[in-house]
């Protein structure tokens, strides 16, 4: 609509100078990381990642959805596949990493995708919203053992999130402590109380009704943030709540 984001796809060469000039300005070392959706035509999908490219990014993101199908929740609840195919032929047509994005929903999703794809790295939009640990647990159950596994690895479950018959205490823990960090880091950076209210709706309902029925008032408690300044106290209560059973 304001002939950006992925309203440049439409305009290639208006899109290509945008990526020479910021090429330009950038220092050699740096590479420059361009996201783009893909078209129904595959062969079209493959020209123009070629084009950009050839414009100057060093490192390629697929969103492998087209502009018309949109994105974020409402995508994500309505499972409007992205294509992977169209991925990896982008993956094949390119001499740069590429990042394969669309349908990671939760952690199994990120080794699909990469064998999939052929991709060099995985990105998550909605899914990691729902869940900051989900980098973490495809690590975790790939045997790998760095930074981000060490966070999150004291309240990590490794776990088939897809099957009702899970523990929903020790989710529902898991949950709690994730979220306790989250509220950390965003009175750290002070965030806003609006963003940190939806947030926190994302990562402790994303059973989808499950955090509703499990505490009805700390929701109500978490949408009344939007209103005033939100307190430590908030995931003291949840914290002290799951653990008290």
């Amino acid at each position: 609509k304001g002939g950006y984001g992925a309203f440049l796809l439409e305009d290639l060469d208006k899109l290509c100078g945008i990526i020479q000039q910021l090429r330009r300005a950038l220092p050699p070392s740096m590479p420059l990381l361009v996201k783009m959706r893909v078209f129904d035509s595959m062969d079209r999908t493959v020209m123009v990642a070629q084009r950009i490219v050839a414009a100057g990014a060093g490192i390629l993101t697929v969103h492998g959805r087209t502009r018309h199908q949109g994105g974020g929740k409402k995508t994500a609840a309505e499972y409007k596949l992205a294509s992977w195919p169209h991925i990896r032929a982008v993956k094949r047509a390119v001499p740069v990493p590429v990042i394969a994005n669309g349908n990671v929903l939760d952690w199994r999703a990120v080794p699909q995708i990469l064998e999939a794809t052929e991709c060099d790295g995985v990105m998550s939009g909605c899914g990691l919203l729902r869940d900051p640990t989900l980098f973490a647990k495809a690590k975790i159950a790939a045997g790998e053992n760095d930074d981000e596994v060490q966070d999150f690895g004291d309240y990590v479950t490794i776990r088939d999130d897809v099957d009702d018959t899970v523990d929903m205490d020790v989710a529902w823990k898991e949950a709690v402590a994730v979220a306790r960090e989250y509220i950390e880091l965003a009175i750290h950076f002070q965030t806003h109380p609006t963003r940190v209210s939806k947030h926190l709706i994302w990562m402790l309902d994303r059973r989808g009704g499950w955090f509703k029925a499990k505490a009805p008032e700390l929701r109500n408690r978490t949408i009344d943030l939007r209103f005033i300044k939100f307190r430590k106290d908030f995931l003291e209560h949840c914290y002290h709540g799951c653990n008290d059973g």
